[in-house]
C-alpha cells in the first residue's frame, strides 16, 4: 500500500513504478532486476495486474516476506 497505493495503474492508465527504484513494478512492486526473468519463465507479465499478483504469490510462497 505504501508504494503503489494498492493499485496496478495510475490515473493515466500507466503501470505504477517505484519512486526510488523505477524497476519496482505494479501493485506489488516486483523488482524487474531480480524477478523479471523468472516471471517470464512462469508466463507472468509483471505489467498486468494478474501477472504481478501471481508473481507476488509465487515469491511469497517460496520465500515468505523476506524479499
Amino acid at each position: 500500500m505504501c508504494e503503489s497505493g494498492g493499485r496496478q495503474f495510475d490515473e493515466w492508465g500507466q503501470v505504477i513504478i517505484g519512486k526510488i527504484n523505477p524497476l519496482d513494478t505494479g501493485k506489488w512492486q516486483i523488482n524487474r532486476y531480480y524477478w523479471e526473468a523468472e516471471a517470464r519463465k512462469l508466463g507472468y507479465d509483471l505489467f498486468t495486474e494478474e501477472g504481478n499478483t501471481r508473481m507476488a504469490l509465487y515469491i511469497f510462497e517460496r520465500y515468505g516476506t523476506a524479499p
